[in-house]
């Protein structure tokens, strides 16, 4: 079952960043925003920060435009050690 997604947006610096959540994740997705605004002089493609225990990267969409996208864990499977 997928549930459908909201957009959660904010300008920083001179950019749109989004971040794409369901409804009942507003709260950690605001936080996301909140770290990235962090490193407002620093967003480009490919830009990555890690929040809690995942990366998050963000992807150019567009000018002054930036998707924020996580590894997708239900399809990754973990990397050997040893």
């Amino acid at each position: 079952m997928t549930l459908p997604l909201r957009e959660f947006s904010r300008r920083i610096g001179s950019a749109t960043v989004t971040v794409d959540a369901v409804e009942h994740l507003g709260t950690q997705a605001d936080a996301l925003l909140d770290i990235v605004a962090a490193y407002a002089d620093e967003l480009r493609d490919g830009f990555s920060v890690r929040a809690g225990w995942a990366p998050f990267m963000l992807v150019a969409r567009g000018e002054d435009r930036f998707g924020v996208v996580a590894p997708d864990f239900a399809t990754k499977t973990p990397d050997r050690v040893g």
